[in-house]
């Protein structure tokens, strides 16, 4: 079991999330686009009271833009 496979039955056994809430994608299913793909799904069936958890397990890059602050970005497949 990998560390997505647990937080997944985390969500769903300790707090309620439900399963059919829960995507999970790996590997080179993980592209920007479906990342982007499943969130607007999400958002189309949540609304003010519902919880969003976004789980990200794999690279990222954090790099300063000058004076102004940071810039940080999610390294997809």
């Amino acid at each position: 079991m990998n560390d997505v496979d647990g937080v997944a039955r985390m969500l769903e056994q300790n707090y309620g999330f439900a399963g059919e809430n829960i995507r999970v994608l790996r590997n080179a299913a993980a592209t920007r686009e479906a990342i982007l793909g499943e969130l607007h799904d999400l958002g189309e069936k949540l609304d003010e009271s519902d919880n969003l958890f976004f789980y990200f397990a794999g690279h990222g890059v954090l790099r300063w833009r000058g004076s102004d602050g940071q810039e940080a970005f999610l390294v997809t497949y």
